[in-house]
């Protein structure tokens, strides 16, 4: 079993106790944030959607052009029952499988970097900057501390890579900040916004 499948197992054996700690996190300035940044008929794909609690924060604040992805199948059912959609797939990074012809205006990803090794992080950045409209822009919010869990693979985010990466691809760093953890755990947060240079 390798490092991600190892991850996704842990996800799929625990999703239901980890929807209910999800659902009491509080990720408010992040949620202000993407109200900030976002137009409420922006095209919009999460990766790694887990209990879709920013899909939900969305849908309640009128945006209707909501899409994800995760790895874990039984989060894809959940979000697929709870929102009555079908506009949530199984995909595992760096595969982006989304059975559309939709470029997105912007693609986010909460507490997901942390889990990818270095050596998909290329793959990963160009498949989905593929899926980006034109001036779409993409965040990242990764956790910054060593994690030692022996149940899910945790890697220290090459943050150098990532820009790299993204520039390669034909965008910039656009803003950046730390925020505190949701759960109050003594962990901090990186938060990038990536757009058009």
């Amino acid at each position: 079993m390798n490092n991600i499948e190892k991850t996704l197992s842990y996800y799929s054996k625990n999703y239901s106790d980890l929807i209910k700690r999800y659902e009491k996190s509080n990720l408010s300035f992040i949620q202000g944030y993407l109200l900030k940044i976002l137009k409420i008929d922006d095209y919009i794909l999460e990766i790694g959607f887990g209990a879709g609690r920013e899909i939900d924060f969305l849908f309640k604040n009128g945006f209707k052009n909501l899409y994800g992805v995760d790895g874990c199948k039984e989060f894809v059912e959940y979000v697929k029952k709870k929102f009555k959609t079908n506009n949530f797939y199984y995909s595992v990074l760096p595969q982006m499988n989304i059975p559309l012809k939709i470029k997105f205006d912007f693609i986010y990803s909460i507490a997901l970097w942390m889990h990818l090794p270095t050596e998909i992080y290329e793959e990963s950045v160009k498949n989905i900057v593929n899926l980006l409209s034109k001036n779409g822009k993409v965040f990242l919010s990764y956790s910054l501390e060593e994690r030692d869990e022996k149940e899910r693979y945790f890697q220290q985010v090459d943050e150098k890579l990532l820009d790299y990466l993204f520039n390669k691809y034909g965008l910039i760093k656009i803003d950046e900040f730390i925020t505190h953890d949701s759960l109050n755990r003594n962990i901090n947060w990186k938060n990038i916004l990536y757009g058009s240079n």
